[in-house]
């Protein structure tokens, strides 16, 4: 589905599909990173030696299962993103994780003690989100919420880009196989 294009305000809603009858959308976790700032050398070369990592630990949002409707017919689903505030000026991490047996995904009602990501829950994709504060006096009005913009590509290769911005500084998750006897 195509990307969100530029939202105003604390809600967005992301739409795909998944291929195929044995995944379901399990969860979406969105991480935040501050908008990033001036620095000099000398603090470059302080504060950030070593590995870089892409994007924080810091969860700014996170979608339940039972908050995703799931269209098991055709695939289709729709998350809906609502931030507790207006969101700050920086970066947002919007990973969508799934699960295979969608049947055992409780899209119904709310599950107790539900782990997310959880376990065998695979990133399907990632999406970056900015925030950009078009004024130095910015009100939250004028902070707009918009998608990374890839201009060459194929989809593909464009998803394929935003999946590795977002994945490079996470290790690898559990291989994907499903084997039948």
């Amino acid at each position: 589905e195509k990307l969100p294009g530029e939202i105003v305000g604390s809600d967005v809603t992301l739409t795909g599909s998944v291929i195929g009858e044995k995944m379901g959308p399990y969860c979406c976790v969105v991480y935040y990173e501050p908008a990033p700032a001036s620095y000099d050398v000398p603090t470059l070369n302080d504060q950030f030696s070593g590995p870089y990592f892409d994007f924080s630990d810091e969860k700014a949002a996170v979608v339940w299962p039972w908050e995703i409707t799931f269209n098991k017919e055709d695939g289709s689903f729709s998350v809906p993103v609502n931030f507790a505030t207006v969101p700050a000026a920086g970066s947002y991490y919007a990973q969508i994780f799934l699960k295979s047996d969608p049947d055992s995904i409780p899209y119904e009602e709310k599950e107790e003690g539900l782990e997310v990501p959880g376990p065998k829950a695979v990133c399907a994709t990632s999406i970056i989100l900015s925030v950009i504060n078009k004024k130095a006096d910015a009100s939250a009005d004028d902070l707009a919420l918009s998608s990374l913009h890839v201009e060459s590509g194929t989809i593909e290769e464009r998803q394929a880009m935003s999946m590795a911005v977002v994945g490079s500084g996470k290790p690898d998750p559990e291989p994907i196989s499903d084997v039948e006897a």
